[in-house]
């Protein structure tokens, strides 16, 4: 199977973990309705994926994120799952630059704190993130996820070079493995709070 395209299914996959957890422990609407994967035609050989939130009627889309911990939390996932799978350095994803594949989860996550009024922090906020992707790294935290069989929750679409993901199915058997990573995520959102000084605030 094409590595690009298992590289952006477990990017991907790093934020719907997130997601699931902040609506599970913190009441944030917009775990994923639907993830696609497809082709990208400015990157030669390139994938890029796309999550669509689940928001209820009456909701507003804008607001799928309610808090900037939370919201900080899910623009990080995905380049820590991607880093570790391809067992490079965070930074290498996770950049302001448009060469690295998390560059628009970068500009998310600087928003985020720009929206804050905490651009001071960034320092910091960036060596907390480096030091538990170290943890999750060490501690072989993210194995179970990634020992997953790609193609089994691919779907492909009538589209050549794109496919949807089966999200029940990658619901349904992600289960347990989000319930084991709960408390060490749940731990690095109260680190990211701390660190800002923040309640919940609106990330939009």
């Amino acid at each position: 199977m094409d590595k690009d395209l298992k590289r952006v299914f477990f990017h991907e996959l790093g934020h719907f973990v997130a997601r699931e957890i902040n609506q599970k422990y913190f009441g944030v609407i917009g775990r994923a309705k639907e993830i696609s994967l497809y082709e990208s035609l400015s990157k030669d050989g390139h994938y890029g994926g796309k999550t669509v939130p689940e928001i209820p009627d009456g909701e507003d889309r804008d607001k799928s994120l309610v808090s900037i911990c939370e919201a900080m939390a899910v623009y990080v996932y995905g380049c820590f799952f991607e880093s570790i799978y391809l067992e490079q350095n965070f930074e290498k994803c996770f950049c302001e630059y448009g060469r690295c594949n998390g560059n628009q989860d970068f500009l998310n996550w600087w928003e985020a704190l720009r929206i804050a009024d905490r651009k001071e922090k960034q320092e910091e906020i960036h060596k907390n993130d480096l030091d538990y992707f170290d943890q999750l790294r060490l501690n072989k935290s993210l194995d179970k996820f990634l020992s997953l069989n790609v193609p089994d929750f691919l779907i492909n679409s009538s589209v050549e070079g794109k496919y949807s993901v089966n999200i029940d199915e990658l619901r349904r058997i992600t289960f347990p493995f989000i319930q084991e990573h709960e408390l060490p995520y749940l731990e690095f959102t109260q680190r990211i709070r701390e660190i800002l000084n923040l309640s919940q605030m609106n990330a939009s």
